[in-house]
């Protein structure tokens, strides 16, 4: 039987895998069955839906308490350039400890609307969480899989906020904390350029497009591929060109 350990191994990846949101893995998985029913080995093959069980209730019972713990989340961080002021309304990512989240929030007043408009710098703040949703997935054959798109990004779960107080700033902690704050400041610089050459410089250098700027994005979505094509091929000539200056300047041959 230990030469068939491979099987409910399998089966158990497999199963973890259409869990999280893959569900055209169930196809694989649904061959991994049928082959060790083949084998006609029924210890085998109860051991395999037992393994299969064990790891589908851990993986409910870890979404549950990951729920739990965002329904209890107090302070967070928020950083400027995951930020979309519309109207009344404010929404993008925060963090909370190690949970990077989704967030809607209605600005109250007009100070408030202003404040989040003119925030330059990561933020700390206390919140209050009025209602928590996990992220749902395309309900139409073709329709964009934001689910998956968020997943990637290690988002699960909106949070509805019902205030948001004691804003102050935040020191970064981490690494990437720094080089975030070198972004922002970077995307605050180049706001000081005419408009098409400020999204261009921003797109390219930080790989940060304003969402109030439907218009770039709506060129972006006509041009599509040719215009990708073209705004690689100049990134990287000016990669290439910062790289020769500085070994020219160092006395590097290259």
């Amino acid at each position: 039987m230990k030469d068939f350990w491979i099987f409910p191994t399998l089966a158990v990846i497999l199963v973890v895998t259409v869990y999280l949101g893959s569900t055209w893995i169930l196809i694989f998985l649904l061959l991994v069955i049928l082959r060790i029913g083949l084998l006609k080995n029924v210890r085998l093959l109860i051991l395999s839906f037992i393994l299969m069980g064990i790891f589908l209730i851990r993986c409910q019972f870890l979404n549950q308490t990951a729920a739990e713990n965002v329904s209890q989340i107090k302070t967070v961080v928020l950083s400027p350039d995951n930020l979309v002021v519309k109207g009344n309304s404010l929404s993008g990512e925060l963090r909370s400890g190690k949970d990077q989240l989704r967030f809607i929030y209605s600005i109250k007043n007009q100070p408030e609307q202003n404040f989040w408009q003119n925030l330059s710098t990561m933020a700390s703040a206390t919140v209050t969480v009025k209602k928590i949703e996990k992220i749902a997935g395309p309900r139409n054959p073709g329709e964009f899989d934001f689910q998956r798109y968020s997943a990637n990004k290690g988002l699960k779960y909106t949070v509805q906020l019902d205030t948001i107080r004691n804003l102050k700033k935040y020191d970064p902690q981490t690494i990437f904390e720094k080089i975030n704050v070198l972004r922002i400041h970077i995307i605050n610089y180049l706001k000081k350029l005419p408009k098409w050459m400020r999204i261009q410089a921003q797109s390219l250098i930080v790989g940060y497009n304003d969402p109030l700027e439907k218009d770039f994005l709506e060129i972006l979505s006509v041009l599509g591929i040719i215009h990708l094509f073209s705004l690689s091929g100049l990134h990287v000539l000016i990669l290439l060109t910062m790289i020769r200056k500085l070994t020219s300047f160092f006395r590097i041959p290259v």
